[in-house]
């Protein structure tokens, strides 16, 4: 066989057409960097959303069908038409492919709007999910299917047990875990908008008594993984909703860091910043340090810690709130970006007021203000309760700004916490109020030792998390996959 093959990713999102987290940067970057190796072609799949950047972009049509809404045995059966669009003049690294469903996606939103969730995911994802492979059943068919979260977890069982999709059994399939946490569960009542398949089978679907996307993904794709080794062992080790389905499937799974893409995130020519990187590390820091000091009041001469996120239960944010509420080291000053938790955002804003000189909130989402972030701050906070791989540290580490983390899920993988000779980062020794405000009382200790913090930043500074070490991983799975297929 020859080693030349097409992967087709299947994804929700992806950069940057649509973005809501870390699932969109990773499918917008590992194809680009898999299709660097030579003979490899890598395309994304994805929902043809409503929102302004399909409106900007130009498409052209390659492909119409058309696919049942209900199951194939009830009477009165609906059909929806689609079509394949594949984006003009990328410029990404890859084929860009999105599925026009008049109806379903054509909304200013991917998973709400207006702050209302969309009420019919399963109907959605279900009908994208079935266009793609009514797609490839009648033109033209990949040599693996890469599935990326429970959005497109049905496709391994529909390839195995529908019939109407079996002649695609054999290609390969490959799940990737960006978050656990989300399963796309729907009740039984919704079975007719999955083909038919044999009751014997239908066990795989089910999950406490509902139709489960991740679970079914887990026990029919041929390859599990997920975005950090660490986070596999926590799936497979802590308890969960799932923990013993991970140790049952604990034979084809594995967890590969994700990386970041160096074009985009590099402080020599990052298009969101106005000063880049020279010849000085120290020398670019203190320039947009100064200036997001000046901008927002602030001390320049104070260490700087920043977070940048959501404000989810996930995130810790909580917990970073309460301790700025009542022990707040004022020797330091806080950076807060994000949105998300309302009581979080009123209680921020409220902060931010009372402590003009030590806490800035800005409430909302800014992607030139994030980079400016990572490249004036000095420390970068993410005291997550969960976080399968995380990006932000290791943006954070590109631009020199030393992380202090809970130590969970990719977190472990990507830092090294004092003390260490080869320390990038700090970690809470257990996520609380406590071991926060002593790991924070350490970076303000550290960064008044300026060796010390000199030679923590430019450890961070020097680390590698492109993805061409985790797009070489990949390639390795998806060669032994085929060669499986071929015995």
């Amino acid at each position: 066989m020859s080693s030349c093959f097409r992967i087709d990713f299947l994804s929700a999102e992806c950069y940057p057409a649509a973005k809501v987290g870390g699932l969109a940067d990773v499918v917008g970057a590992l194809p680009k960097y898999i299709n660097q190796e030579k003979n490899h072609l890598c395309q994304v799949i994805m929902p043809f959303y409503g929102i302004e950047w399909f409106n900007k972009a130009e498409f052209e049509t390659i492909h119409r069908g058309k696919i049942l809404t209900s199951g194939e045995k009830k009477l009165g059966l609906k059909t929806k038409k689609y079509s394949i669009k594949q984006l003009l003049n990328p410029d990404l690294g890859f084929t860009l492919l999105a599925i026009d469903i008049p109806g379903l996606f054509d909304r200013n939103g991917i998973y709400a709007e207006n702050n209302a969730f969309f009420q019919d995911e399963p109907e959605r994802n279900l009908a994208f999910q079935r266009a793609y492979l009514d797609w490839i059943l009648n033109t033209e068919c990949p040599d693996i299917i890469h599935c990326h979260d429970h959005h497109v977890g049905l496709i391994p069982y529909m390839i195995k047990f529908c019939q109407v999709f079996q002649q695609l059994a054999p290609i390969p399939t490959v799940f990737t875990i960006h978050n656990g946490q989300y399963h796309g569960a729907f009740s039984w009542d919704l079975q007719y908008l999955i083909p038919d398949s044999k009751d014997e089978h239908k066990g795989l679907l089910d999950w406490n008594s509902s139709i489960n996307s991740l679970s079914s993904a887990i026990r029919c794709a041929w390859n599990i993984n997920t975005v950090s080794p660490q986070y596999m062992i926590e799936l497979q080790e802590k308890p969960s909703y799932f923990d013993n389905l991970y140790k049952a499937e604990k034979e084809k799974s594995s967890g590969i860091l994700n990386g970041i893409d160096h074009e985009i995130w590099d402080p020599k020519t990052d298009k969101y910043l106005d000063v880049h990187l020279k010849r000085s590390l120290s020398v670019f820091k203190k320039n947009h340090k100064v200036s997001l000091c000046n901008r927002f009041g602030l001390d320049p001469k104070k260490p700087l810690l920043s977070f940048i996120g959501r404000f989810a239960h996930e995130k810790g944010v909580d917990i970073l709130v309460n301790y700025l509420r009542s022990d707040i080291n004022k020797e330091a000053q806080f950076l807060i970006l994000g949105t998300g938790d309302k009581d979080l955002e009123k209680q921020l804003n409220i902060l931010s007021n009372n402590n003009e000189s030590h806490v800035h909130a800005e409430l909302k989402y800014d992607e030139k203000l994030a980079h400016e972030i990572y490249a004036g701050s000095d420390f970068l906070l993410m005291p997550s309760r969960v976080e399968p791989c995380g990006l932000n540290q290791m943006y954070a580490m590109r631009y020199g700004t030393i992380p202090i983390v809970n130590a969970v899920g990719g977190l472990v993988d990507s830092i090294t916490s004092i003390p260490n000779a080869h320390a990038t980062g700090i970690k809470l020794e257990g996520l609380n109020k406590i071991n926060l405000k002593k790991a924070i009382n350490s970076a303000v200790n550290i960064f008044n030792q300026k060796s010390q913090f000199t030679k923590i930043q430019n450890n961070a500074f020097q680390q590698d998390f492109s993805w061409e070490a985790s797009s070489k991983n990949y390639l390795k799975l998806y060669h032994e996959l085929k060669k499986f297929d071929n015995k």
